[in-house]
C-alpha cells in the first residue's frame, strides 16, 4: 500500500516551491501595479468555496466602495484548493490576494508561498483586537503570513422543541458527557426515525472540528509541540482521547445515532438535523443562517462540553494572504486592511459568520441574534491544531485520522485503532513538510 503522504491531494514539494516562489520573486520585484487612466487595478482574488455562503458579497461590497481597485473572484472548490493553490504559486500563477482556511497556514509559511506581512500586521491600531488564534496559525518563525479574516467556532446544537417532547428542559443543555448520553436516549425513545445525536462518519475535516474541543475540555491533547519535527502525537498517551471514542462508539452501539452516519460525508452535515428528528449535533457557525430558514425547526446553541464538564472549541474560519509573487503587493495589502476593517467585519457578521475583530465579536454580533453570543464566546476561546502536516494527518478519507473514526466508533476497537493510528501519525509527522 502506498505511503499516506503520497495518498493525499498531489502537492509540489515544500523545498520545490520554495525556489519556484524565490525565482516568481525575482521576477515580479518590479511589478506593483497602479491605476491608469483605463481604469482601476483589477486583482485576483481566490477563495474556497466552503466560503460561498459570504465571500461574494464581500467581494461585491469592495467593488463598490473602491474606485481605485476592484477584486476578481475565483471560486475554488474546497476539496481542489490546496493542490490547485500550491502549484499555481510555484509557478507564479498564483493570485494576488487569497482567503486561505486558517489550519493550512503553517504548511504555506513554511514552504514559502506566502508573503511576510509582519510590518503590516503591527502597523494596524487595532492588531491587538484580532482573533489570537487566527494570529497563532498564521505565525511561523515569529513573523506573520495572513490577517485573520472570517472566523467560525464548534458548539453544541439542540433542537429545542425535541428536548420538551422528551422531557427535558430546554433551558439546560447537556455540560457532560454522561448528560449528553442521557438526553440523547430519551430523544430516541420517542420513537423509530428519532435519533440523540448526529455526526457525517465519512467526514474527517467535520470530525475533527468537533471531537477535538470535547477532547481538549477533557484535559487530552491529539498532537503537542511546535507543529515542526518536534511535534509529537499523544493519541495513546492522553486518556481523554481514548474516552471520546468510547463515547461515541457507546451512542453508535446503543442506536442513539443515524445509521447513514458511517457513510456520511460534509454534504449531509445538516441534514439530519433539519429533519426535526436529531435531538443534537456538534456544527459550526454556518448552520445559523441556514436552520433558521426552516421555519418549523427550533434550535438554541450550547458549548461543546468535556468529558465532566467544562468546554471548548476549534476556532476555525479564514486566513486573508497576500501569495508570493503577486504582481500587485501594495495594492494587496489595501484589500487586507479593508478585510479586517471595522465596516468589513460588520458585514461579515451580517452575513453570519463569526468576526475575527474580537470586540466586533463579542459586542456586535450577538445582537443580530441572541444564539451568536455562543458563538462568539467559544471562538474566543478556541484553538486549533499547528502542524504542518495537516492534510496528510487529518482531512482526508484517506488519513489515519478518519481510519481510527471507522475502526474505533464504527468497529468498537478502540485501542487497536488508537495504535495503529499513532504509529501512522509518528511516521507522518517524521517527514518533511510536503
Amino acid at each position: 500500500m502506498a505511503h499516506p503522504l503520497r495518498r493525499i491531494r498531489v502537492r509540489v514539494a515544500a523545498v520545490a516551491l520554495a525556489a519556484a516562489v524565490a525565482a516568481v520573486l525575482a521576477a515580479c520585484s518590479s511589478g506593483g501595479g497602479s491605476s491608469t487612466a483605463s481604469g482601476p487595478t483589477t486583482l485576483s482574488f481566490w477563495a474556497r468555496s466552503d466560503d460561498s455562503a459570504f465571500i461574494s458579497t464581500m467581494v461585491k461590497d469592495f467593488n463598490a466602495t473602491h474606485s481605485n481597485l476592484k477584486l476578481n473572484l475565483t471560486v475554488v472548490p474546497t476539496n481542489n484548493f490546496v493542490q490547485k493553490f500550491t502549484t499555481a504559486v510555484a509557478n507564479g500563477d498564483g493570485p494576488d490576494v487569497a482567503s486561505i482556511n486558517l489550519i493550512d497556514l503553517p504548511y504555506y509559511s513554511a514552504a514559502h508561498a506566502l508573503t511576510n506581512i509582519t510590518s503590516l500586521a503591527h502597523s494596524l491600531s487595532y492588531y491587538h483586537d484580532l482573533s489570537p488564534a487566527h494570529l497563532q496559525l498564521a505565525t511561523y518563525n515569529g513573523q506573520l503570513y495572513a490577517l485573520p479574516f472570517s472566523g467560525d467556532a464548534s458548539v453544541l446544537y439542540y433542537n429545542t422543541a425535541l428536548f420538551k417532547k422528551a422531557g427535558l428542559n430546554p433551558n439546560d443543555p447537556p455540560t457532560t458527557w454522561a448528560q449528553m448520553l442521557a438526553d440523547a436516549k430519551k430523544i430516541t425513545a420517542l420513537g423509530p426515525g428519532y435519533y440523540g445525536f448526529y455526526f457525517p462518519g465519512l467526514c474527517p475535516g467535520c470530525n475533527g472540528f468537533t471531537m477535538y474541543p470535547q477532547i481538549w475540555a477533557s484535559g487530552g491533547q491529539i498532537l503537542t509541540g511546535s507543529g515542526t519535527s518536534q511535534q509529537k502525537a499523544t493519541l495513546t498517551s492522553s486518556p481523554p482521547v481514548a474516552a471520546a471514542l468510547s463515547f461515541y462508539h457507546t451512542m453508535w452501539a446503543d442506536k442513539l445515532i443515524p445509521p447513514t452516519a458511517k457513510t456520511s460525508d460534509v454534504s449531509t452535515w445538516l441534514t439530519p438535523f433539519e429533519s426535526n428528528k436529531v435531538g443534537m449535533e456538534a456544527i459550526g457557525s454556518f448552520a445559523v443562517a441556514t436552520l433558521k430558514q426552516q421555519k418549523n425547526l427550533q434550535f438554541n446553541l450550547a458549548f461543546l462540553p468535556g468529558q465532566n464538564g467544562g468546554y471548548s472549541s476549534y476556532a476555525g474560519g479564514d486566513e486573508i494572504a497576500i501569495p508570493a509573487g503577486s504582481k500587485h503587493q501594495a495594492q494587496a495589502e489595501e484589500v487586507l486592511k479593508w478585510a479586517t476593517s471595522t465596516a468589513a467585519q460588520q458585514d461579515i457578521a451580517k452575513l453570519g459568520v463569526v468576526p475575527t475583530r474580537v470586540s466586533i465579536a463579542e459586542n456586535y454580533y450577538p445582537k443580530l441574534d441572541p444564539r451568536y453570543k455562543v458563538l462568539a464566546e467559544a471562538m474566543a476561546h478556541g484553538t486549533a491544531p499547528y502542524t504542518v502536516h495537516f492534510e496528510q494527518l487529518m482531512n482526508t478519507v484517506s488519513s489515519p485520522w478518519q481510519t481510527l473514526i471507522n475502526n474505533a466508533i464504527f468497529g468498537g476497537h478502540v485501542n487497536q485503532a488508537l495504535s495503529q493510528a499513532q504509529s501512522q501519525f509518528e511516521t507522518i509527522l517524521s517527514q518533511p513538510a510536503s
